[in-house]
């Protein structure tokens, strides 16, 4: 299964690919060309900076990233020590913002529980759940957020919300999963 990613930095996206061979991930050139300086020919720019200094040639690789069209293409991504050279030849005020958002990014509970989603399902996990049952969902919460949430795989008793959304009030919380029981299981 090929991991991807695509993280937001001012609203610009900034496509990544997890490479088995090298255990890494790899970022789009072309879309952190985009977001540290907001150039209208973000590919230009990239490839005016490989004809300018060689060694960006040199530390990147094509690896395939879905573009704007739905398509696959290969695609320059770089490294985390590309990332460094890349940013130390781009004139940028952003450059130290980027670098702290770049190395944040596993360090979220969204991260760390996006991650366990991907090995739940690699490791065949997912399908030891039950289907379709509130025990099979306490399963999955306890997995996802195991050691980041004291709570996590229990059947909440108060209210709570995320960013300004708030989840199922409590009112309602037995009314719901006497729901989820009874739904149609799907083998």
């Amino acid at each position: 299964m090929i991991k991807t990613s695509i993280r937001f930095f001012d609203n610009v996206p900034v496509r990544s690919v997890w490479d088995e061979e090298t255990s890494r991930w790899w970022l789009c050139a072309v879309d952190i060309i985009e977001a540290l300086s907001l150039s209208s020919s973000p590919r230009k720019y990239w490839n005016t900076l490989k004809k300018r200094n060689n060694q960006l040639s040199s530390i990147c690789r094509q690896l395939k990233l879905t573009a704007k069209d739905g398509k696959q293409y290969l695609t320059d991504v770089i490294d985390d020590d590309g990332l460094n050279l890349l940013i130390a030849i781009i004139p940028s005020k952003k450059s130290a913002v980027f670098l702290k958002w770049f190395k944040t990014k596993g360090t979220s509970i969204d991260e760390q529980s996006k991650n366990k989603a991907y090995e739940m399902f690699e490791s065949g996990l997912i399908n030891d759940i039950e289907v379709g049952t509130v025990n099979g969902l306490q399963q999955i919460h306890a997995y996802l957020f195991g050691g980041l949430y004291d709570f996590a795989g229990q059947i909440r008793e108060l209210n709570i919300s995320k960013g300004g959304f708030t989840f199922a009030s409590i009112g309602y919380i037995d009314q719901t999963l006497a729901a989820i029981e009874v739904c149609p299981k799907v083998q």
